[in-house]
């Protein structure tokens, strides 16, 4: 089974993403956060921002974090391409899809945002990129499935009378496990969710930022431990919700055959 991917399946479909470390301004709320992004592509970016801009330092737990990204910018805001030279010349409304950290200690967050409009031409022109066009996905093209039927179980913290939240299992690997939520309503949200910085919010509040898991197929508990949240991602065509979490330590040859059989 594979890792879990750094995009998101409709923008791997869409538009091909290239490397493009430019400086880009988001607002929200009269709130500014510097960015930087690490790549780009017509119709989505992802940035990195340093945890000073939030406020937060390096020891930050998740949950401070997804606090901070939904207080401060929320699940949309107004992002400027290339500030530092061209003030507001190209702005976008960008919609949050992908929070991760890849470790503790780590200075920064990096966010996938969804573009409410693809760059056009003379834009990406202006921007000094060569962004390759919008491919919109045909009708006959289906998306990947898993054949098995396995669950990701996620507890809620001691003392919240939340339910488990139930998961279909769509990547598994010795150091990671991969669940997807197609129905957003499961969560613990008042409304539907927006953005990856509110479905984030959500989760750490009510199941913790290393929650218990359980794998499961057809009912029988395969495996249960603690995990910790890697990255949470919000598909900007379906809604579907990705959540990423990491074992306490790597899976053994038999525990992975176990799973696999």
């Amino acid at each position: 089974m594979s890792s879990p991917s750094r995009k998101s399946r409709a923008d791997r479909r869409q538009a091909a993403r290239v490397h493009a470390r430019i400086p880009i301004r988001l607002t929200s709320s009269h709130r500014t956060v510097l960015a930087e992004s690490s790549d780009l592509s017509r119709v989505g970016t992802l940035l990195r921002i340093p945890l000073s801009e939030l406020g937060l330092t390096g020891e930050a737990p998740l949950e401070a974090v997804a606090d901070s990204l939904r207080r401060i910018l929320g699940d949309l805001s107004r992002a400027e391409f290339r500030y530092d030279e061209l003030g507001g010349l190209i702005t976008r409304t960008l919609r949050m899809v992908r929070v991760a950290r890849a470790g503790p200690n780590q200075d920064w967050v990096e966010i996938g945002c969804a573009l409410r409009r693809p760059l056009g031409d003379d834009e990406v022109g202006v921007l000094r990129l060569d962004l390759p066009r919008v491919r919109w996905p045909k009708g006959d093209e289906v998306d990947e499935v898993t054949p098995e039927p396995m669950q990701m179980l996620i507890a809620p913290m001691s003392g919240h009378s939340v339910e488990p939240l139930a998961t279909e299992l769509a990547e598994l690997t010795a150091q990671r496990v991969q669940g997807q939520l197609t129905d957003a309503r499961a969560l613990p949200v008042c409304g539907k969710p927006q953005g990856a910085s509110t479905v984030l919010s959500a989760i750490t509040t009510e199941y913790g930022a290393d929650p218990h898991v359980s794998l499961m197929k057809n009912d029988r508990l395969l495996w249960t431990g603690h995990t910790h949240i890697e990255c949470v991602e919000m598909d900007p065509t379906d809604g579907r919700i990705q959540i990423a979490v990491a074992f306490d330590r790597e899976l053994s040859v038999p525990e992975l055959e176990k799973l696999a059989s």
